[in-house]
């Protein structure tokens, strides 16, 4: 089968332009106007009508999931023009310092080595879409405009908003231990966006908590082409530790587990730039370390398109967070799971190389909205006015050994 594919990008300005045009065409102008922001849809519901999307409330939360602190914003966004990707698997040739001489070198009027190739396969996918609904009826709307003090179209609007950009970042995080653990069958794949905690696992780790089911540690298992094996091989695996040494046994944090992950991403030729954990991870780092009367560092760090970066000196922007042998350590309340039976004690550490992570964008934040006429009453049978934020897309990765996570920690 053909695949078109779609290259990791390599350049950022290109890219960027991209993304601005592809807003352009969903949302309009890039000016905010506070005039007839809350102009009513001048369409019937549920129809192909791009007029019952109102540009503001999407703008306003694509805005937020891009630039606030969180798991969506630190990974690069590129807009989906092909569905394939190449996956680097392994190098063409081993460069570790074993001690045996290293193929390169030719003698005086010697023949030319043999050709070296990294083993590249092709995988492809489909985007996921993702929508969150609201709704209530229009004498509710007219109630609350006469009772109450505070008007329910506005507020639902701007909570479910909020839910709508929570919702996708605890999604980007999913534990995947749970979904095995609590299974009846083999994972089909889903259509949520992918998890970072499915992406960065391993055929080990899937022995030792992938539960008596299959392919639950397989990502883009629904719609992709390719088969993600890690039931029974080890060529997909990412770096993933466990301070103890076993999988799936909890064990103590120390430096010398975080050490392994980023050395092991390194050795591998990755360059870890986010370390992407709960605020439970940075009290435990930190409570290690005083005793030693050794400090974590601080840097001050802007979420933008190309995922997290530092900020020059001077510049009052962005937000200070913990360090790393000089990596931000990203915290988000939803990383830890919290169930009884598969959560964590302490929240996984992920270590991302983003320069081989990418969210493939197809259709950035949008909020539509039915109009209060009678037209968009017949089309739901109903006298009831609804409002939805759709976002479409697929969290890809294209290398996943320079990926790393640190798990069971307590």
């Amino acid at each position: 089968m053909m695949v078109h594919v779609q290259e990791r990008i390599d350049d950022p300005e290109k890219n960027l332009k991209e993304l601005r045009e592809l807003e352009r065409k969903f949302y309009g102008s890039p000016i905010i106007r506070k005039a007839d922001a809350d102009v009513t849809p001048a369409t019937p519901a549920y129809t192909t009508a791009p007029d019952w999307v109102q540009p503001l409330f999407g703008r306003k939360v694509w805005s937020f999931l891009n630039y606030e602190k969180n798991v969506f914003a630190i990974l690069p966004k590129e807009v989906w023009k092909q569905s394939g990707w190449r996956l680097l698997t392994a190098a063409g040739q081993s460069w570790a310092h074993s001690g045996a001489e290293l193929a390169g070198g030719i003698s005086r009027g010697g023949a030319l080595p043999d050709t070296i190739a990294p083993t590249i396969v092709v995988n492809a996918t489909q985007p996921k879409e993702v929508i969150h609904t609201w709704g209530t009826e229009e004498i509710y709307e007219f109630m609350s405009s006469i009772d109450d003090s505070v008007e329910i179209i506005p507020l639902m609007r701007e909570e479910l908003g909020k839910e709508h950009a929570a919702i996708i970042n605890t999604m980007l995080v999913q534990s995947v231990e749970y979904l095995a653990g609590n299974a009846s069958g083999n994972w089909a794949g889903t259509d949520n966006f992918e998890t970072l905690d499915r992406i960065i696992a391993s055929d080990a780790e899937e022995d030792a908590v992938g539960g008596s089911h299959d392919h639950f540690y397989d990502p883009w298992k629904k719609y992709g082409i390719l088969d993600i094996d890690r039931d029974s091989g080890t060529t997909y695996d990412a770096v993933v530790k466990a301070p103890g040494g076993t999988l799936g046994t909890d064990g103590d944090l120390t430096l010398w587990a975080i050490e392994e992950v980023w050395r092991t991403i390194i050795e591998a030729g990755g360059k870890p730039d986010v370390i992407l954990t709960g605020a439970d991870f940075v009290t435990a780092l930190s409570e290690i370390l005083e005793p030693e009367r050794r400090f974590m560092g601080e840097a001050k760090v802007m979420p933008q398109y190309g995922g997290v970066r530092g900020i020059a000196s001077g510049v009052e922007a962005g937000f200070s967070v913990a360090t790393f042998r000089g990596i931000p350590i990203i915290t988000t309340a939803a990383m830890r799971c919290t169930d009884s039976s598969y959560g964590d004690t302490i929240s996984k550490a992920m270590f991302l190389d983003t320069e081989y992570l990418s969210f493939k964008v197809a259709a950035p934040t949008r909020y539509m909205e039915t109009k209060r006429d009678y037209t968009s009453y017949v089309a739901q049978d109903k006298l009831r006015i609804e409002g939805a934020y759709l976002t479409v897309g697929e969290l890809i990765c294209y290398r996943f050994n320079v990926q790393g996570k640190l798990r069971d920690i307590k």
